[in-house]
């Protein structure tokens, strides 16, 4: 693992260098985050995530929309027509699933929006009044064959270019006017064009509430988004290391089935510095595991230190916190630290437990704190060691055919 994301990194470097079949601007890892993307990423102190807005109503648009967002294309078509190494990454990145992408002309005010994109930046599409997807930057190119291929050419024998492709696309159906508001403008604004939005608007939504993703999956959903408490909720107290714990345990087992799990799921792990060293049964955690966490405004710094993450493209998907020899309160104070920062998200935070501590799990789930100020139950669930070990054997040990869905049927909501 460690050799391919040394690949990886030469592989970026040399593209950039040499410019290949159009010109490349970023591309995003499959296991590992690479050191590039690290070394050139803006503070945590500052919004990570830029937005992009582009309108999509036109009869043209609305056809190009049909023929790359709403049906995906595979890399299968166009795969003489990208540089061998990037299709071996874009090949892990995607593995394979069709994948959305659309594009801009190169009239100067889309090359110098275009030029500003960011891997992990957020792109929203409008159509019609309503904002119906979200997505992130996943890989950008100037590359006027690929714009042929998909889009062909305009009236006036132009193409589309400018190049990105998407990840982590989500559909919406909020009106215009509702993104207008959390980003402060007026309810009357039109859309001209492909658009950056002011950073110091982005920076006042994730202050306020998180992730700016969050919000808008919240408004889809009917729901008002929440605001981040005054006063967190934070773990302070030093972990407490028994002769018993530092031997091979339990916690490590379910850590491995859980690292096993999430790879059959198609996504990347991240698990705490001082646990990449271990092993279980000869698996060595290191060498499947992301090396690097990547954090901003809405994936904070604090996921460091929680037992399992899953992650794909630049959103998580599932937090797991492993209560063997540990205390459950001081586990959810972990879980209920990232869910301070990012209240409005929705992905599934997972207590994984014997069955013994269930009671226990869940008893502590409902504590005022957690579940009257932070709404802990809404996105908490308690998950047996015996269903992992279960869904592991069935699932991972084949490394194919596990999907999210799966783990939350095989866990319990805790209302």
């Amino acid at each position: 693992m460690a050799r391919l994301h040394r690949q990886l990194d030469r592989s970026h470097m040399a593209q950039l260098g040499r410019g290949g079949r159009g010109r490349v601007f970023g591309l995003l890892g499959v296991r590992a985050e690479r050191e590039l993307v690290l070394r050139t990423a803006p503070s945590p102190q500052i919004p990570l995530k830029q937005v992009f807005v582009v309108p999509a109503s036109g009869p043209e648009a609305l056809q190009h929309y049909l023929e790359t967002i709403e049906r995906k294309r595979t890399l299968r078509e166009i795969e003489n027509l990208i540089p061998p190494d990037d299709l071996k990454i874009l090949r892990g990145m995607y593995r394979e699933t069709p994948f959305a992408v659309w594009g801009a002309t190169s009239g100067r005010g889309n090359t110098r929006t275009f030029s500003q994109m960011n891997l992990g930046d957020y792109i929203l599409f409008l159509q019609r009044g309503k904002v119906v997807l979200i997505g992130e930057i996943a890989w950008k190119t100037q590359n006027r064959e690929i714009a042929q291929y998909f889009w062909n050419t305009n009236v006036a024998g132009e193409t589309w270019e400018n190049i990105y492709f998407i990840i982590n696309e989500r559909k919406l159906n909020i009106p215009a006017e509702q993104l207008w508001k959390y980003l402060d403008y007026e309810p009357t604004f039109r859309l001209q064009g492909l658009m950056q939005v002011d950073r110091g608007r982005v920076a006042e939504v994730e202050k306020q509430y998180g992730g700016f993703s969050d919000v808008l999956l919240r408004l889809a959903r009917g729901e008002k988004p929440q605001e981040r408490p005054e006063h967190p909720v934070v773990d302070t107290t030093p972990p407490h290391v028994s002769e018993e714990d530092e031997k091979p345990r339990e916690h490590n087992e379910i850590q491995w089935r859980l690292i096993r799990l999430g790879h059959a799921a198609g996504v990347d792990v991240w698990i705490p510095k001082n646990d990449q060293g271990k092993e279980w049964e000869g698996h060595k955690f290191k060498e499947q595991v992301l090396h690097d966490f990547k954090s901003g405004l809405d994936i904070p710094r604090t996921v460091e230190n929680i037992d399992t993450v899953w992650r794909f493209g630049y959103q998580i998907k599932a937090a797991f916190e492993i209560e063997h020899s540990t205390s459950v309160y001081s586990g959810l104070l972990r879980l209920a630290d990232l869910r301070t920062i990012a209240p409005n998200s929705l992905y599934p935070l997972y207590i994984a437990a014997p069955k013994e501590r269930r009671e226990k799990v869940i008893s502590e789930l409902k504590r005022p704190t957690f579940h009257d100020k932070l709404m802990l139950h809404e996105v908490a669930r308690y998950i047996s060691y015996d269903k992992i070990r279960e869904l592991d054997e069935k699932y991972g040990s084949r490394g194919i055919g596990f999907g999210p869905e799966l783990l939350e049927r095989a866990s319990e909501r805790v209302a």
